[in-house]
C-alpha cells in the first residue's frame, strides 16, 4: 500500500468518525423521557343529585419529572376499593404540566359499584382511609410512546363535599 493510499484511507476514517461524533452529540444531549408518576391523593363523595346514584370526584396528583413540559390529552384508570368495589374513569381534556412540577387532576365518576357513602364510612380504617388498588394509563399528546401505563396501591382518604345550602 502507498503512503498516499495510507493518507486517504486515515483521512476518511478521520472524518467518518467526525461525522459519527457530531449525530451522536445531539441525540446525547437529550435524555430519554422520563414517564410521569401517578398517585391517587383522595376521593370525595359529592351531593346526591334527585333519585341518582352516588358520583365520587377522584384526586389524583401527575408528577412531571422531566426538564421539558409534558402534554398530557387523557388519563384512564380503575380504582379498586378492597372489599368495597371499584371506580372506573377517565379525565377529560389536554393539559399540560410544566417541568419538573405537578398537576392535579380531578375526574368525576359514577359509585353504582360501591355500597354507600355511609357503608363506606362505617367499614373505613382508622381517618376514614380505605385500602385501594390502581391501574391505568396515560396518553401523552406527542412522543414516540404515547400511551404509557401506571398502577400503585395504598389508603386513600375519603371525604363527602358539603352540600350547597340554596339561596332564597
Amino acid at each position: 500500500m502507498t503512503f498516499g493510499r495510507i493518507v486517504s484511507r486515515l483521512a476518511l476514517a478521520t472524518l467518518c468518525g467526525s461525522l459519527l461524533v457530531s449525530f451522536a452529540a445531539p441525540a446525547a444531549k437529550k435524555p430519554a423521557a422520563s414517564p410521569p408518576r401517578v398517585a391517587l391523593i383522595g376521593i370525595e363523595a359529592l351531593p346526591a343529585v334527585a333519585a341518582a346514584n352516588q358520583r365520587y370526584r377522584v384526586k389524583f396528583v401527575v408528577d412531571n419529572q422531566n426538564t421539558e413540559p409534558l402534554g398530557l390529552s387523557e388519563v384512564r384508570f380503575t380504582i379498586r376499593l378492597l372489599g368495597h368495589g371499584v371506580l372506573i374513569g377517565h379525565s377529560l381534556g389536554e393539559v399540560t404540566i410544566e417541568a419538573l412540577d405537578q398537576h392535579t387532576v380531578n375526574v368525576e365518576v359514577p359509585g353504582d359499584t360501591l355500597p354507600s357513602y355511609s357503608e363506606l364510612i362505617a367499614n373505613a380504617g382508622p381517618g376514614e382511609k380505605l385500602d385501594y388498588e390502581l391501574f391505568g394509563n396515560i396518553t401523552l399528546s406527542r412522543g414516540i410512546k404515547k400511551t404509557v401505563p401506571f398502577q400503585g396501591q395504598g389508603v386513600v382518604k375519603l371525604s363527602k363535599v358539603k352540600d350547597e345550602p340554596e339561596a332564597h
